[in-house]
């Protein structure tokens, strides 16, 4: 009698090739978690500089506003500051960027896509958008600042 001798040690290629599939489809699986997990680290730290940067406009904006003794409008999106000494400040966007008296105060690749200002008695209303250059997400900031009262 005559018997084919198999060798039961080692795998059948159809095995190897069904572990081979779900290898790749694990790999697969992990590495869309894995850049998924990274654009939104990126969102998260692009967020972040937009909130950052907006504070830091809002800040330095009402710094000057509380230093002025005078505040005037020529137009929606300037404002001019009368300080004590009788020089001025100009507040205004120029080429997507803020700008007091003509120094830019938002980093480079953020850019001021809207601002405005509403003068209001003693105080003025700002509205402002940043926007990221590179990904687009966007923060905007509406606040009043009040000027002191000059005694």
């Amino acid at each position: 009698m005559i018997t084919n001798p198999k060798n039961k040690s080692g795998f059948t290629l159809v095995e190897t090739l069904v572990v081979i599939n779900l290898g790749l489809l694990i790999s697969v699986t992990a590495i869309a978690i894995f850049v998924s997990g990274l654009k939104q680290i990126q969102s998260a730290r692009n967020l972040t500089d937009l909130h950052s940067n907006a504070i830091f406009l809002s800040n330095t904006i009402n710094y000057w506003v509380k230093q002025g003794k005078n505040l005037s409008l020529p137009s929606p999106n300037v404002l001019e500051i009368t300080l004590p000494d009788s020089s001025f400040k100009m507040i205004t966007r120029e080429n997507n960027n803020l700008t007091i008296d003509g120094s830019v105060f938002n980093l480079n690749n953020i850019e001021v896509t809207q601002l405005s200002f509403d003068k209001l008695e003693k105080s003025v209303r700002i509205s402002f958008t940043l926007r990221m250059k590179k990904s687009g997400e966007t923060f905007s900031l509406k606040t009043t600042i009040s000027q002191r009262n000059n005694l």
